[in-house]
């Protein structure tokens, strides 16, 4: 049993492109989950209503203060696929479980610290994938890692003790990449809710202090 997910953002970080603002209602992309379970798809997506994102599938809501973007899906696929390419590009062996994960993973919600293009930017990320009955948070973050440091960009710096976000418990990860020679820092915390993962990676320049997205995530509330 195999939990798969994929997340990536350097591109975000580095601010190697100078797209758009992004501050639109995040919409379900194609395709949606499989056929074989039945999914509410907005549910599952979340929605954005005055800067407060509601996850009633997950079953919490986050008030995004005004500083920071909201991504949309145009541009959060954008991103994801100039990552993609960019692990390849370092080492195409490795990457083929990259692939699957990257097909099974959908991004729900990404905020960034500054808007897109500009240097030295730093993301938050919100992903899910469906998983298979049994299959546990520590299993997510254990194939997560595997992934990861499989393509031979990543490095595991330790194991984070559980956090609750909202109520909602979480296994942690610290890893550390590097791009063009900036070296980056990425917390990944991992929770399973009706067998689907809710995977936020936190990613930023590795002398940042995360502060600013860790407050973000402290401020999450359950929906009751």
């Amino acid at each position: 049993m195999k939990g798969y997910y994929f997340c990536f953002c350097l591109v975000l970080v580095l601010g190697l492109s100078s797209i758009s603002n992004g501050q639109r209602l995040p919409s379900p992309p194609n395709p949606a989950p499989p056929r074989s379970v039945s999914v509410d798809i907005v549910e599952l997506f979340g929605e954005l209503k005055d800067r407060t994102y509601l996850n009633r599938f997950f079953g919490f809501k986050l008030n995004i203060p005004d500083e920071l973007t909201i991504l949309d899906r145009t541009e959060i696929k954008l991103y994801n696929d100039a990552g993609a390419d960019m692990i390849k590009a370092h080492d195409e062996s490795g990457t083929a479980k990259l692939d699957d994960a990257v097909r099974r993973s959908i991004n729900i919600l990404v905020i960034t610290k500054l808007p897109p293009g500009t240097v030295g930017n730093s993301a938050i990320e919100f992903v899910t994938a469906k998983q298979m009955a049994g299959v546990t948070s520590k299993m997510v973050l254990a194939e997560t890692v595997s992934v990861m440091t499989g393509t031979g960009t990543f490095r595991k710096r330790g194991s984070l003790p559980t956090s609750k976000f909202g109520g909602i418990p979480f296994e942690g990860v610290d890893m550390e990449s590097s791009a063009f020679g900036v070296p980056l820092r990425h917390r990944t915390y991992v929770t399973v809710i009706k067998n689907y993962a809710l995977v936020i990676t936190l990613t930023l320049q590795k002398d940042t202090p995360p502060d600013e997205f860790e407050k973000l995530l402290q401020s999450i509330e359950q929906l009751k």
